[in-house]
């Protein structure tokens, strides 16, 4: 019999009221309305109680359930991310019996009963990444839609995966990073409240990659792997960090210049160290395209012209490299061999100039619209960057 399925709008599909959710925990002393539950409670952000129908005994498995103040901070701060992640299409669909949903994030959310603290988001307002504080307890995956990997930013580090009933993987560390394929099926036990930063990577992303970079049609396989150490990925996920902090704590839509840099840096990195297939024509483009080269003049200057024509604007990628009839990877490359400066670095640098000489020479023009003209998002995205590459607000360098 074909998995039942339900289509509603997403519109029309808020965050459910608090309930009592079932979670699993591991109580220290008897009975089980004890310290240990009750500060599960609290670390699942819930402000409630734990509270069920028997002892147990100490270190026993069992699941206890928690009440859900409405009024409580986390409900109310989650409520909004719910609603947004559940609006980025124009139906929500569910398969009961599969567990299947629109976008991994909504079963992520599913699966853990939870919402992300907050989103990153690509200028079309695609989910390409997110923050989630996950309590203590299990959870299911099944068939994500898009690859994910998950970076631990903080928390407790008794975290095991199982595939098919076997411990594939024990103790996540704090900075080690986790890569799971779409389409892939795992159980999760978490001792503690974790935090993780998850970045969502289709398979067109990464196929685009390969006929852009690779000269062939698909992207080799990525292994997954659980918990390794990289120094490169925890370099770029703190870079991200700073980069793309959220805004008041909701969220932050990434510019595509951003985006398109962070993606393709990612996906060549992902490729070059876990692909599980490595064909010799593979690793020569790889090579090829890892040296770089540098830009003729003539290129540079028509780029960077169009880069003063637009700093207004959102500039992509792509639009730079067909500039210089290359690739985006293998001009991401030329650029900073060039120029010293990946691209958006470049442009991040060239707004900020604009905005000191505006603020020295235009006493009168307000702020907000010196942020405009220099291509920032808002006020606050504007002062926060600027504030962090000067030491001093827009207003205090205005005097």
């Amino acid at each position: 019999m074909a998995p039942s399925r339900a289509i509603t709008s997403a519109a029309a599909r808020p965050m459910p009221e608090p309930a009592p959710v079932t979670i699993t925990t591991r109580c220290s002393s008897m009975p089980c309305m004890c310290v240990s539950c009750r500060c599960t409670a609290r670390r699942a952000g819930l402000g409630g109680a734990a509270h069920c129908s028997r002892p147990a005994r100490r270190g026993q498995r069992r699941p206890i359930t928690l009440a859900i103040s409405a009024k409580s901070p986390a409900v109310i701060g989650k409520r909004r991310a719910y609603n947004g992640l559940h609006n980025k299409s124009g139906t929500h669909t569910e398969e009961t019996m599969t567990g299947v949903f629109s976008s991994t994030p909504q079963l992520i959310a599913r699966a853990t009963a939870s919402a992300p603290d907050y989103v990153m988001e690509g200028h079309n307002g695609d989910i390409f990444g997110a923050r989630w504080n996950h309590p203590a307890g299990e959870s299911q995956l099944r068939r994500n839609a898009e690859h994910v990997l998950v970076y631990h930013l903080s928390g407790n580090t008794d975290v095991e995966r199982l595939q098919q009933g076997v411990v594939t993987g024990f103790r996540s560390r704090v900075g080690s990073v986790t890569f799971m394929p779409r389409d892939s099926e795992s159980d999760w036990r978490l001792g503690g409240n974790t935090q993780v930063i998850h970045l969502y990577l289709s398979q067109a992303l990464m196929d685009a990659f390969a006929r852009d970079t690779l000269e062939r049609e698909s992207c080799p396989d990525i292994d997954d792997f659980f918990a390794v150490h990289d120094s490169w990925l925890d370099g770029f996920f703190r870079m991200l960090a700073s980069e793309a902090p959220p805004s008041a704590g909701h969220g932050t839509r990434l510019e595509t210049l951003v985006l398109d840099q962070i993606q393709s840096l990612l996906v060549r990195h992902l490729v070059t160290r876990y692909a599980r297939e490595r064909r010799a024509d593979t690793e020569r483009a790889l090579v090829r395209g890892g040296h770089g080269s540098q830009l003729r003049q003539s290129v540079l200057k028509k780029i960077t012209a169009l880069i003063h024509e637009r700093l207004h604007e959102d500039i992509c990628l792509q639009d730079l490299a067909d500039l210089a009839c290359i690739s985006k990877d293998h001009f991401l490359r030329a650029f900073r061999d060039t120029v010293g400066q990946t691209p958006y670095h470049y442009v991040l640098s060239q707004r900020l100039e604009r905005a000191r000489v505006l603020l020295r020479e235009d006493q009168g023009l307000p702020v907000a619209e010196i942020a405009r003209r220099c291509g920032f998002k808002n006020l606050s995205h504007f002062s926060a960057t600027f504030r962090r590459m000067t030491g001093v607000s827009p207003k205090g360098y205005r005097g």
